[in-house]
């Protein structure tokens, strides 16, 4: 708690973080409207622990009670234009060499915690969506939607990995970045978020999807350059 008194400015930045909105709309008017609400949190609470006044009234209007103008509420909220929330490393020798270790230590369980997961996991599981088989040669991958709980069926990205041998890790050899092309039994839209590109672009989120355009059914096929 005394990050700002013994050097740790860690601690003094999760002592001043306040609210953060982490999902953005798309429609840019309310992005807006979110970001001049995260600078008026930083400066209602200046006012409040710092300055012991209410500068949140001349947000609007020229404060009635206390000598606040509304210019200068933008003023003080200029100062704070520059915060951004993001996640930032440490760039200090100290936190670096612990990360390291914490990571080759991290990696040791993930490795353990895979072989397990066959033992504990069906091949097929809605959970992870994830299904295991047998390595074969292909050339083409067909996914396909037989029945959804509602509506049109979506997928974030269709993901085809090959097989892991020492000194040559699992690759996804669907990415349209290795030539792959996608088709499908019929699109959603045409909409600027769920597009047949978006299958295997290797970006995730449901701005990047895919939708079929048939109530509870669908698929989509993969085609790579050559047979993996």
């Amino acid at each position: 708690m005394a990050g700002d008194a013994i050097g740790e400015s860690a601690g003094t930045g999760f002592l001043v973080a306040g609210p953060y909105d982490l999902v953005k709309s798309p429609d840019v008017s309310l992005t807006l409207a979110q970001r001049q609400d995260e600078l008026a949190d930083m400066v209602n609470t200046t006012g409040t622990a710092v300055l012991g006044l209410t500068l949140g009234c001349a947000r609007c209007h020229n404060h009635k009670f206390d000598p606040i103008l509304q210019t200068d509420y933008y003023a003080l909220t200029a100062v704070f234009a520059g915060v951004r929330h993001s996640d930032r490393p440490l760039d200090r020798p100290t936190p670096r060499a612990q990360l390291a270790v914490l990571r080759k230590q991290l990696e040791s369980h993930r490795r353990q915690l895979t072989r397990l997961i066959p033992k504990l996991r069906l091949p097929v599981n809605a959970k992870h969506n994830i299904e295991k088989f047998s390595p074969v040669r292909a050339r083409f991958v067909r996914f396909t939607i037989r029945n959804t709980n509602s509506s049109e069926p979506c997928l974030d990205e269709l993901e085809v990995y090959t097989v892991s041998r020492p000194g040559r890790p699992a690759r996804n050899v669907a990415l349209a970045s290795n030539g792959t092309r996608p088709s499908s039994s019929g699109n959603f839209g045409p909409h600027p978020f769920h597009k047949l590109s978006h299958i295997n672009d290797g970006r995730h989120g449901n701005s990047h999807s895919w939708i079929s355009n048939q109530s509870g059914r669908g698929g989509v096929q993969l085609e790579f350059p050559e047979t993996v």
